[in-house]
Formats: structure tokens, C-alpha cells, sequence
């Protein structure tokens, strides 16, 4: 899979966006119908139609469709109307963390992409995606002050792959061309895309922890751990797993539950 390759869309794209729900509609006998949502969040649809005056512009689309091998390979794509951030309200320095969990996944780790901010000052630091725990994180060249509020703007992707197997591409005059694709968003395991984790636990220590959670649907994910730590999770219907551990040393998980074991 092509985390690590993207498309741009400069301004010759137009773009027509769509967001796909799926529902289940049971008719009852009297009447009335009983709906269930199988999809916690949608997918998002994009139709793109490039119009440009240079082969050499075509041929870069052309040459990046084979290299994907159609529909085969997902890859990243920044959205013109939807792809930054302004000042996300990251966390609160301890003077001592120097990771923090970005809202958004994944993000543009390009230089000159983004700009993070200690008690509104701009401060040295560099993005990166975990792709295994579907996160990203901002990590500070020193430690944020003790009570600072921590700050961003930087710049995600959505994750999409082409629909069809098939790419046309018209040429007039030999110079004049004309090209029409389809691109469809991939779900993640875990991440929610556009403000969904509401249910998601984000969780940085630099000591020993414990997290109970009671209620179901809830997921964690722990990031920069350098001591121990010890995770319950009590689901009333569902068993959910921990996710994106990264340690340096012992960790310890218990689960009791009730219920069913997706």
C-alpha cells in the first residue's frame, strides 16, 4: 500500500465531491420501516476532471495511474477544499513531553507545510505519521513549558484509490487534452477522518497509567510510553482491543467483558 505516495491537484482539476452512507431499511408489516446504520462514518467520493494545455501535465497523471496500477494501490490526496488545519488546540506543555497526538491523519511531514506554536510563539518541530497505529504526532525539539498552551496548522491527506481499472484520455491537436477519473476513500481500522474520534482515547505518559473504560465503543491508543503501563478495558457488549502501542518498556492488559466478542 502507497502510504507514502500522493497526488497533487493543482488548479486545472475541477472537482465534484460526495459523501456515501449505507443504511439498512427493513419494511415492517405495519408499515412502518426500521433503519440501521452499518457505517459508523462515510466514505467520501471525488470525480475529477483535468483539463490542461501540456502533455507534460497529462503525462504525470497518466504515468502515476500505471504506477498504481489502476484501482489496484491506494494512495494520499490533499482535498483543495479540505486539507487544513488552524491553530488545533494540541494540548498543555508539562515541561517534560515533547510528543503530542494530532487531531488529523495522516499529515503533510513536509517543511514549510506546518507551523506549531508554544503559548503562540512558532516553535522547532517536526510532524510524523504512524501508519501501523493510525496516528500522527507533532514532536518538539525541547519540552513545552510547564501549563503552555500548545498550538498548530499543517496540512492532511485523505486516503483514496481510483475506482476503475481504466483511464482514458482525449488528445486534440495533439496538445489540447482532456482526462476524467473517479477516486474513491479508503476506510481505515481505526482512525475516523474529519473530527470522528470523539470516542477515541489519546493517551501520552511518560510514567505508569491506568485506563478503565466502562462504556462501549470507546478505543485507546497510547504513544511514547517510557515506563510501564497498565490498561483495563470493560466493555458492556463489545470487546475492544488496544491499539497503537508504542513502548519502551513493560505493558501490561486485562479485558472483562460481558456481552459479545466482535
Amino acid at each position: 500500500m502507497s502510504y507514502n505516495e500522493s497526488l497533487t491537484l493543482t488548479p486545472e482539476f475541477g472537482i465534484e465531491e460526495s459523501i456515501e452512507f449505507h443504511t439498512l431499511i427493513t419494511p415492517m408489516e405495519d408499515g412502518k420501516t426500521r433503519t440501521r446504520a452499518k457505517w459508523n462514518y462515510g466514505l467520501r467520493n471525488y470525480k475529477l476532471q483535468l483539463y490542461v494545455y501540456s502533455k507534460t501535465s497529462m503525462d504525470v497523471i497518466w504515468d502515476f495511474f500505471i504506477a498504481r496500477k489502476g484501482a489496484y494501490d491506494p494512495f494520499l490526496i490533499k482535498i483543495p477544499t479540505e486539507f487544513q488545519v488552524t491553530l488545533e488546540a494540541i494540548g498543555t506543555g508539562n515541561g517534560i513531553a515533547t510528543i503530542f497526538v494530532l487531531d488529523e491523519f495522516p499529515v503533510d511531514t513536509t517543511a514549510g507545510t506546518f507551523t506549531m506554536y508554544v503559548n503562540g510563539t512558532s516553535a522547532t518541530a517536526t510532524l510524523q505519521n504512524n501508519f501501523y497505529g493510525e496516528y500522527s504526532t507533532v514532536t518538539f525539539s525541547s519540552a513545552p513549558g510547564d501549563g503552555l498552551a500548545i498550538t498548530g496548522d499543517y496540512e492532511f491527506c485523505f486516503y483514496v484509490r481510483f475506482v476503475a481499472d481504466k483511464f482514458s484520455r482525449e488528445l486534440v491537436a495533439y496538445q489540447l487534452l482532456n482526462a476524467g477519473m473517479e477516486l474513491r476513500e479508503e476506510r481505515w481500522s481505526v482512525y475516523r477522518p474529519r473530527g470522528g474520534n470523539a470516542k477515541l482515547v489519546k493517551v501520552q505518559v511518560s510514567d505508569s497509567v491506568s485506563i478503565s473504560d466502562i462504556t462501549d465503543e470507546y478505543k485507546y491508543r497510547t504513544v511514547n510510553t517510557n515506563d510501564s503501563i497498565s490498561i483495563t478495558t470493560i466493555a458492556t457488549d463489545t470487546l475492544l482491543e488496544p491499539l497503537g502501542l508504542i513502548i519502551s518498556d513493560s505493558i501490561s492488559i486485562s479485558n472483562s467483558f460481558s456481552g459479545t466478542v466482535a
